[in-house]
């Protein structure tokens, strides 16, 4: 949601990056306030086909975001999204690069296998892995010109204030209102769906002030707007994980990552991630 709401008003990577960061305070501070008035539970009367409609329209516009980077070719940002898809078009119809293309279909076909034999192995894990793998041992970026992830800056992110750009401010509003209750009907239900297996109480404007507390804080750490996950929250759940400190645990294992073992992403092809990401 947040790719389909900047793309057409970020010129630049900067620019995006910067939009997102604000985008993810406006959304926090929206989320805080709502629970401060203890308005959780009129946010379950957002109409289902609405919610419905818009994830499914932000999911069309985010995995046909990603068709350049399956081909190997780069086209600029900005505009429509309607507008950057004939743009691709127009690239990819005057030549497109064929190991690109194959390794991302090749990622595209072992994720949907390996979720068909199992709903317990870790596809995304798995393909990502061994595709980093093979790319440094065929040597994907030297001898055939592929694009992968390079460099990740090491370490945590620093501690910034999240600019605002007030111009931007009109144009991001209904977007920020948007995201919130979507981020927070997603949250609720997934917490709905896992309580009525734990047996556990829900107080739902406790989780718009803890989704608007992390949005806040992760403004002034470079995030952008961030939600539960249904896949991560029931995979915790099968794995045995009954408490919050499940989480804490997650977040460890993700700034050893970062601190010690971003090398090890270097070869990365990028129509693998367009892949996971369309898949």
């Amino acid at each position: 949601m947040t790719a389909a709401v900047l793309g057409p008003l970020a010129g630049s990577e900067e620019e995006y990056i910067g939009l997102a960061i604000m985008l993810a305070l406006l959304v926090g501070l929206f989320q805080f306030g709502l629970g401060l008035l203890r308005l959780g539970t009129l946010v379950n009367f957002l109409s289902h086909p609405v919610v419905l409609g818009f994830t499914n329209a932000a999911a069309i516009i985010i995995s046909t975001s990603q068709i350049d980077k399956l081909f190997g070719v780069t086209v600029a940002r900005g505009g429509p999204h309607y507008e950057r898809m004939w743009r691709m078009w127009e690239t990819i119809s005057a030549g497109f690069h064929t190991p690109t293309l194959v390794m991302g279909v090749s990622g595209i076909v072992v994720l949907i296998v390996l979720r068909r034999i199992s709903q317990k192995i870790p596809n995304v894990l798995v393909v990502a892995l061994s595709s980093t793998v093979i790319a440094w041992w065929i040597g994907f970026e030297e001898y055939y010109g592929g694009l992968v992830v390079g460099n990740i800056p090491e370490g945590i992110p620093s501690f910034a204030l999240p600019i605002i750009d007030w111009g931007m401010l009109p144009r991001m509003l209904s977007a920020t209102i948007t995201i919130s209750l979507i981020g927070y009907m997603e949250t609720i239900s997934i917490a709905k769906a896992i309580a009525t297996q734990t047996r556990q109480r829900i107080d739902a404007n406790q989780e718009l002030l803890a989704q608007g507390l992390s949005n806040i804080a992760g403004s002034f750490f470079r995030s952008f707007p961030v939600s539960g996950s249904f896949v991560r929250s029931a995979v915790t759940l099968r794995a045995g994980g009954q408490t919050g400190f499940a989480s804490v645990v997650a977040g460890v294992v993700v700034i050893l990552m970062l601190l010690f073992f971003t090398p090890m992403l270097y070869h990365m092809p990028l129509a693998i991630l367009a892949a996971i990401v369309m898949v």
